[in-house]
């Protein structure tokens, strides 16, 4: 869809970790960070979600016209569970609507060419702890091809990973930081796990490739660029700017694992790699967002089926998180 030019994914992943203001503020940030990677888009518009007990219900909508919000509220959690268990990061309706439910199939004839689009083109940032979902009309159908689809699959990890980072913020109503890196990975400060000579080692290489990813590589190959970028360090921190008063700037690491609450005798890191399998991510997509191997993904997953006293991935995934789908439609349609 959008050209090489208009498509900056650590611009977006920049203006994700952008965390000052309210979720509000942060996913209108967001929608403008996104609007010029949509060639045609004639609007871009989002909101966020949160899991409450097995159910996600909407958050915060972004600013912008009520025609837009009665759209998502239309189609969104249609399309999430059209599509629980093969997460798609991107799509556009006229892909996607053989999937939905057939109340759905009208939707072109009775919003889209009305209010002057084709079609819509979605992007969706899901995480255990929410996410975001972003759509844009087109002035005409599209389709979402491969490549387009491998440039928002890492981006979306990001979206998702700065929301539960700043959630998390509000739930322990103040920032905790375990280290202090110069971008270029001098290790400055660490307190708690940061303090360990392994995670000192994870935390400045981790520093030195979001360095790398935001120099020139980000024009030059800005596939690459986003591949170096991890979601975590270590399964546990995100990495995030601080300004100080005199212009330098430094990166924070800060505890961002996923919430959750019922760990159900896992681990924190075998809890987070069931629930990103709950989500259908694969291995190499968790590995990406936890910012560990894939390897240490599949030993954790193998223990914590052990433990679950699951015979498969498959039947980890379907449990729990498709019960919390199949519940949400009447909360989101009646917001």
């Amino acid at each position: 869809m959008a050209g090489p030019r208009s498509f900056d994914p650590i611009s977006i992943a920049e203006r994700s970790y952008s965390l000052q203001g309210t979720e509000r503020e942060w996913i209108d940030r967001l929608v403008e960070a996104v609007a010029p990677a949509i060639d045609d888009g004639i609007v871009v518009y989002g909101f966020t979600y949160r899991w409450h007990g097995r159910d996600p219900y909407p958050a915060e909508f972004a600013s912008g016209e009520p025609a837009w919000e009665n759209l998502v509220r239309a189609i969104a959690v249609d399309y999430i569970t059209a599509t629980v268990g093969t997460p798609k990061p991107c799509n556009t309706f006229s892909q996607q609507v053989a999937e939905l439910p057939l109340h759905m199939q009208g939707l072109d004839d009775r919003f889209f060419r009305p209010n002057g689009f084709a079609d819509v083109f979605g992007v969706h940032a899901v995480d255990p702890d929410g996410g975001v979902f972003l759509v844009s009309g087109l002035a005409e159908k599209r389709t979402v091809s491969a490549r387009d689809t491998a440039r928002w699959r890492r981006v979306t990890v990001h979206m998702g990973t700065a929301l539960r980072l700043r959630r998390r913020f509000e739930r322990e109503a103040a920032e905790r930081d375990e280290a202090v890196l110069s971008p270029s990975g001098r290790l400055l400060h660490a307190t708690g796990r940061a303090k360990q000579a392994d995670a000192r080692d994870r935390l400045r290489a981790a520093a030195r490739a979001i360095d790398r990813a935001r120099g020139p590589l980000r024009r030059s190959d800005p596939q690459e660029a986003i591949e170096l970028w991890r979601a975590l360090c270590d399964g546990r921190w995100s990495l995030v700017d601080r300004f100080e008063s005199d212009g330098r700037r430094y990166l924070i690491a800060h505890p961002n694992e996923p919430h959750l609450p019922d760990l159900r005798g896992l681990s924190q890191r075998e809890a987070s790699v069931a629930a990103f399998v709950q989500l259908g991510q694969a291995n190499k997509e968790i590995a990406y967002a936890l910012g560990i191997s894939l390897s240490s993904v599949a030993t954790y997953l193998s223990s914590a089926l052990r433990k679950l006293g699951l015979s498969s991935r498959a039947a980890l995934a379907a449990t729990s998180f498709g019960q919390r789908v199949e519940k949400a439609g009447d909360h989101f349609r009646a917001g």
